[in-house]
């Protein structure tokens, strides 16, 4: 289990005093209006294909509202970031 389970509400850092404090990716798609911004965060050193990425997805649509949803409505370090597009969210 990934040390960084314990998180608190608010901006994470990726770097601190100039070291990797942990990994970090995202990826952005357009949908007509919609725009789904990805973002997964991990321990440092994490593989894009380990099962301990924190993942989510949030959409903003035309009207500049936005959904934050998460891999089965679960925000757990337990995902691979490589399956981010293909996961069901709520």
């Amino acid at each position: 289990m990934s040390s960084l389970n314990s998180l608190r509400a608010g901006p994470m850092p990726t770097t601190l005093d100039g070291g990797q404090f942990m990994a970090s990716r995202s990826a952005v798609v357009t949908v007509g209006d919609t725009t789904i911004n990805y973002t997964g965060i991990a321990d440092p050193g994490s593989s894009p294909s380990d099962a301990c990425w924190l993942i989510s997805r949030v959409t903003v649509n035309a009207d500049g509202s936005t959904v934050t949803e998460f891999p089965n409505g679960n925000a757990s370090f337990d995902q691979i970031w490589n399956n981010h597009a293909s996961l069901s969210y709520s």
